[in-house]
């Protein structure tokens, strides 16, 4: 008996600085993970939620933005 299961490749951030939105842009900053490059492979069951990042610089640095609702979602996603 074979099971079958839906996976995803994520890359794994850690915050950087303060937990607290408190930079200059009122929100939280995110750098890659260290260690082995920082690829999991997991069940997509197991993802909680998501969140909207902004790229500070490529690769390297993220913002999450925790000022984004549905509408402005939609505007720029259209």
């Amino acid at each position: 008996m074979y099971s079958l299961y839906e996976v995803a490749l994520v890359r794994l951030l850690q915050v950087k600085g303060s937990q607290r939105p408190d930079s200059e842009e009122g929100m939280i900053r995110m750098e890659l993970m260290g260690g082995e490059w920082g690829f999991y492979i997991i069940r997509i069951a197991d993802i909680e939620g998501m969140a909207h990042l902004i790229p500070v610089e490529e690769n390297k640095l993220w913002l999450v933005n925790n000022r984004i609702d549905f509408n402005m979602w939609n505007e720029l996603y259209e």
